[in-house]
């Protein structure tokens, strides 16, 4: 079971390593995520462990205010969330 002060990062990478499996980011969900729940993006790729990232995804999403982001795959992808896709290519590899 997670920790409630666990962070983003680390919950995904405990997950990762109880299941055994590799994880395919989806660069879009941790940003409308970032947003949501009020964590850093930058610092959950930092935090996750590079060798479970075996592919990255990008995809838009509903502006629904400043906090309150809605992760429809169906609009646009924003410049912030090619701009966490740039530093992930950076932090993982393109």
């Amino acid at each position: 079971m997670c920790a409630r002060s666990w962070s983003f990062s680390t919950t995904t990478n405990a997950v990762l390593r109880e299941a055994d499996c590799d994880l395919l980011l989806d660069i879009n969900t941790v940003y409308v995520n970032s947003i949501n729940h009020g964590f850093d993006p930058q610092a959950f790729l930092l935090g996750s462990e590079a060798g479970r990232v075996v592919g990255m995804h990008v995809a838009g999403h509903f502006d629904e205010s400043d906090t309150l982001k809605i992760d429809t795959h169906g609009a646009s992808v924003k410049p912030a969330v090619w701009s966490l896709l740039a530093q992930a290519y950076a932090r993982f590899g393109a």
